[in-house]
Formats: C-alpha cells, structure tokens, sequence
C-alpha cells in the first residue's frame, strides 16, 4: 500500500470508528431507566468472549483479544489492519458500574499509540438490551453465534448524518 493511500485508509478509518462515538452523542439521551427497563447480565454472561478472535472489518484484517473477568473486569484489546499495516488499536473494558449495570469501556489509539480521544477521555456505554446472545452498548453489539464466531456491529453516524451498520466477523482463534 502506498503512502498516500495508507494516509487515506487511516482518514476513513478515523471518521468511521469516531463516528461511532459520536453516534451515540448526537442522539437526545433516553428519558431515565426504570428498574424493569434496565437489562440485567453480569460478567459470566459473557465469559464465552474470553480468548482470541480473529476476523474482518473495515475491509481489513480484525484481532480482538479478551481476558477472563478478574477483579471485577474482563479486558479486551482491538487491533486493526489494513494492507498489512496497523491503522489503530483499542483497549476495551467490561464492568459493572455503581448500580450493578454492565457497561463498556474503550479507547482509541493510532499505531503510535497517541490516544484519539482526549487524555481523561474514555468512550463509555452502558448495557442498553440483551436478545439472546447478543449484548448492545449503545451503538456495539457483541453477537455469538455458536462456540466458534463473535460477530460485533458498530452502528457510525457518517458525516451526512447517516447512519451505516459496520460489521465484524470473527472466528475463534487458537
């Protein structure tokens, strides 16, 4: 890949995956929660997420990386290729938050590791449905699909205001 056309790739991404944050942003927050309203799961809920997962998205090549829950937390790291190069990492986080709902915790990084986000700036969204296996934090869905395959939909808000489902498949990896 070129240089100018790894720039642009890194341009489309960067738009993309913070259209994701701003998705959820742009949209008037939901009226309060009631009790029956707030979906209930905790960390062994999604235990089946601990381990390797290799896929595609963004038209590139798609690792995640989660831990088992320790301390309250399971871990999750992102990277994503495209033309056989970095284009950014995420650092991903599932806990509970004060009144017992999941929620999920991520940042941003280029290849360099400088932060997209702001330096005490954390992407946040709580637990908002559960249908099944699959878990929605705002515009993030984390799918399963059997033992072997983790599918995540990142819903971005595009710059015409548009919205645009991205999808990631992945398989378990050894």
């Amino acid at each position: 890949m070129t240089r100018a056309a790894a720039l642009a790739t890194r341009a489309l991404l960067t738009g993309l995956v913070a259209g994701a944050s701003l998705a959820s942003a742009a949209s008037p927050p939901p009226p309060p929660a009631t009790a029956e309203a707030v979906p209930r799961a905790s960390l062994a809920d999604l235990a089946w997420l601990a381990g390797r997962w290799v896929g595609e998205g963004l038209g590139g090549i798609a690792e995640e990386v989660w831990l088992p829950e320790s301390g309250g937390a399971m871990l999750g790291t992102f990277r994503s290729l495209q033309g056989g190069q970095v284009a950014f990492y995420e650092i991903l986080t599932l806990t509970s938050n004060a009144s017992g709902q999941l929620e999920l915790r991520l940042k941003h990084f280029h290849p360099d590791l400088k932060g997209w986000e702001e330096r005490d700036q954390v992407q946040v969204w709580a637990l908002t449905r559960v249908e099944g296996e699959a878990f929605a934090f705002g515009p993030i869905v984390l799918r399963r699909e059997g033992a072997e395959t983790l599918v995540v939909t990142v819903t971005m808000k595009l710059e015409d205001g548009s919205r645009k489902d991205e999808v990631f498949r992945f398989r378990r990896a050894e």
